[in-house]
C-alpha cells in the first residue's frame, strides 16, 4: 500500500521526534504506531496534543487505551497559543526537510527518507539548551555507522576479528538472560 501520511511525535521539551509513515489517518493506525513507540520508550506521556483536534486525539486515545488496558492519557489542548504553535512549526520543518531530502537524492519515496531526516532533526542544535535532542534524551552524541568505522580505522583496524577486543571494553552493561536474570 501507498504511504499518504506522517505521524509525527515530538517532546516539547527536549524537541526530540519520532515519525512513520501512514497509509491512512485512521485512528487505529495512529494509535498503533503511538502504541509501538511508547513501549520502546517504556512510557506513554500524561497528555497528547495534536493539531488534528479533539476529537480525532480522544478517538486516538481510546483505541490506545483498547491496546494498552493500563495507559492514561490525557486529551490536551494547547496550554497557551504558542504550544499549539509548536505543533505546527515542527510539521513544517519536517515537510521542509523531506523536500529537500527528495531533491538532494532524486528520490521520490519520502517515506525511506523519513528516517534520515527525523535523525537530522534529533542532531540539530537547540539554542535553548545549547545541545542536540539527541543528546538530551541519551545524554551522549550520536555516533552514526561511518563514526564507528572511522574510529576503528583510525585504530588500525580493517578485519573483523580484531572488533571484539575494541567493543568488549564498552560492552560491559549486556546483559546475560541465562545467568543474570533468575
Amino acid at each position: 500500500e501507498e504511504f499518504k501520511y506522517v505521524c509525527h511525535v515530538r517532546d516539547h521539551f527536549t524537541r526530540f521526534s519520532w515519525a512513520r509513515a501512514l497509509t491512512s489517518k485512521r485512528p487505529i493506525e495512529v494509535a498503533s504506531f503511538l502504541f509501538d513507540l511508547f513501549h520502546s520508550i517504556g512510557s506513554s506521556p500524561t497528555i497528547l496534543q495534536s493539531d488534528n483536534g479533539k476529537e480525532f486525539v480522544a478517538q486516538v486515545i481510546k483505541e490506545l487505551i483498547e491496546l494498552w488496558l493500563s495507559v492514561t492519557i490525557i486529551n490536551g489542548r494547547s496550554r497557551h497559543s504558542q504550544s499549539q504553535g509548536l505543533v505546527e512549526w515542527a510539521n513544517g520543518i519536517l515537510k521542509q526537510k523531506l523536500s529537500k531530502w527528495k531533491e538532494d537524492t532524486g528520490r521520490s519515496d519520502w517515506s525511506f527518507g523519513l528516517r534520515f531526516v527525523i535523525t537530522a532533526m534529533n542532531n540539530s542544535w537547540c539554542r535553548s539548551h545549547k545541545k542536540t535532542p539527541y543528546e538530551l534524551v541519551y545524554g551522549d552524541t550520536s555516533r552514526g555507522n561511518s563514526t564507528l568505522i572511522n574510529e576503528l580505522f583510525n585504530k588500525g583496524i580493517c578485519n573483523e576479528e580484531e572488533i571484539p577486543q575494541t567493543i568488549d571494553i564498552q560492552a560491559d552493561c549486556v546483559i546475560d538472560l541465562d545467568k543474570d536474570i533468575e
